[in-house]
């Protein structure tokens, strides 16, 4: 088992966050001049899915923090759908009521904290990398 190939080396995860970067500002530009969305609403969820783009490749240069970042993603997973599944019961029966906030703010904390388990890992395997211990 000591010998098996890494999930991703280095390079590859250098070659996946600059196309995720290049490619979404690419996509950021053309929405803004094709399609005319404002930059204040579409620079917040490019900054998110740069977050996760940029991260999860570094994450998963060893088998250990790349089983982090899923065993975190998946219990962000769980806890979606058991705050889905309370807040439908909880508004069995009223009309017309809107998405409490309180499960949309636990929602994003449980995103933030999820996904920040990833990008510690991503950050662990990048220092790793530039001191040496991780083959390019």
């Amino acid at each position: 088992m000591e010998n098996q190939k890494p999930p991703l080396t280095a390079k590859q995860a250098i070659v996946i966050s600059l196309f995720a970067l290049i490619a979404g500002t690419l996509f950021v530009i053309l929405l803004n001049l094709f399609y005319s969305v404002p930059l204040k609403i579409m620079l917040p969820w490019y900054a998110l899915v740069e977050f996760v783009s940029v991260g999860l490749p570094w994450a998963c240069l060893t088998r250990e923090t790349k089983r982090r970042s899923i065993r975190a993603h998946n219990c962000f997973v769980v806890f979606t759908v058991i705050i889905i599944l309370t807040v439908i019961i909880a508004q069995w029966k009223t009309e017309n009521e809107p998405f409490p906030m309180w499960a949309i703010v636990l929602l994003v904390l449980g995103g933030c904290v999820a996904y920040s388990v990833m990008v510690y890992c991503a950050v662990l395997n990048f220092i790793r990398w530039r001191k040496g211990a991780l083959p390019c």
